[in-house]
């Protein structure tokens, strides 16, 4: 078995080392990981950059970290899900494991059917004009439709992202196999619920409050020993501040014309935000500005940071496959795919980044302005710089 997981691990956890370590007894004999870079899913820059929680995940039981550029990292569910399986069918995978809240593939793919024809119900047009969230729009068709029990299931975010990952495949290489992990331990975005186990929601907000110290025993030694030097090097993002300066100081000089060519910026949403940015003085206080019920605080976090980092809107597939950390394994890997894929897989960015990709460039801007965020400013040139984690 080939195994691929996506993955943030921001950061790296002991409920991560766990599935690690019970997909390689379930028999994978390699595990290719596609990661967020610096900036994750939820609208938000990573606690610690791509090359360390890279590194943390191979030290920890992955053989292969390849990254999923920022434009596809921050996307909405649906498109972050089907950039990261086609990542993983391009590393050759041919089965998908992921954590869901319900551990039950039958159930899961019912509600992926579901979904998906929920959306493709013109009601769901209507429902949206007259109030609706997104969510609360599918659910409702959901139920409508006769399958009132999968609403619950719908509603977990483990099991909703499982959905995405499921109607990926069915699009993307149906003959990838889907295996889900049943999560343990703490919920997502919920407190400790297991003496080793805790959410990264839970670990971050630990870490940048209390410090290191107090979270070490729910992370695994390696990621511990990272942690601290990113820590100490003022690397890590510990701080709202860094990343608040920047995103008003953009949006109190820029014009609607400036934000509604961007993704997600959408139904005026332009200029709700540069209303709201000229008093807000955080980017928390500019999320409560601009919440609303018609939009999730997912959904305007990530719209937020389209804003600072120019995210315009992008196609599904990303153009390259770049690696950011392997092991032995995970070369072996390599050396199988690297002929039949269809995008460069490379650990080379400054080739990437000379063969003019988008996405490259993109990463390059996007990596500079993740550099000034943590306690010490850092070269704007990592890209160029800094080295994949390898281990011969």
């Amino acid at each position: 078995m080939i195994a691929g997981i996506v993955a943030e691990y921001n950061p790296f956890h002991n409920g991560h080392q766990y599935q690690l370590e019970r997909i390689r007894r379930l028999g994978a004999s390699h595990i290719a990981v596609v990661m967020s870079g610096n900036y994750t899913q939820r609208g938000e820059p990573a606690l610690l950059d791509k090359w360390s929680r890279a590194k943390a995940a191979v030290l920890c039981g992955a053989d292969l970290v390849a990254e999923l550029p920022t434009p596809y990292a921050t996307a909405p569910a649906a498109d972050f899900a089907f950039s990261s399986v086609y990542l993983l069918s391009q590393l050759g995978i041919d089965t998908l494991c992921f954590g869901s809240e319900c551990g039950d593939i039958e159930l899961l793919s019912r509600a992926a059917a579901a979904c998906q024809a929920a959306e493709e119900n013109p009601t769901i047009k209507a429902l949206l004009k007259s109030g609706f969230s997104y969510p609360r729009a599918r659910e409702a068709l959901v139920a409508d439709s006769g399958n009132p029990e999968l609403v619950p299931i719908i509603r977990q975010p483990n099991n909703m992202l499982g959905i995405e990952y499921l109607r990926a495949i069915w699009t993307v290489n149906p003959t990838i196999r889907p295996l889900t992990i049943r999560r343990i331990g703490a919920e997502h975005d919920s407190p400790l619920a297991h003496s080793h186990f805790a959410s990264a929601s839970f670990l971050r907000q630990m870490i940048r409050t209390q410090g290191l110290p107090r979270a070490s025993g729910l992370l695994p030694e390696a990621v511990r020993e990272i942690l601290d030097e990113e820590v100490t090097a003022g690397r890590a993002v510990l701080s709202d501040e860094p990343y608040s300066r920047l995103l008003l100081s953009t949006l109190r000089r820029a014009g609607p014309e400036d934000l509604r060519t961007l993704r997600g910026i959408t139904e005026g949403l332009e200029h709700r935000i540069l209303h709201a940015a000229q008093d807000a003085n955080s980017a928390k206080t500019l999320l409560e500005a601009i919440s609303t019920k018609r939009y999730s605080n997912a959904r305007l976090r990530r719209a937020l940071l389209t804003c600072l980092l120019g995210i315009k809107q992008t196609g599904k597939r990303p153009q390259y496959a770049r690696i950011l950390a392997c092991n032995s394994r995970g070369m072996d890997l390599l050396g199988r795919v690297r002929k039949s894929a269809e995008i460069p897989i490379t650990p080379k960015f400054a080739q990437l980044a000379k063969s003019g990709f988008s996405d490259a460039l993109f990463e390059q801007h996007a990596t500079g302005l993740y550099a000034t965020l943590g306690e010490a400013i850092q070269s704007g040139r990592q890209e160029y710089t800094r080295r994949p984690f390898i281990i011969e």
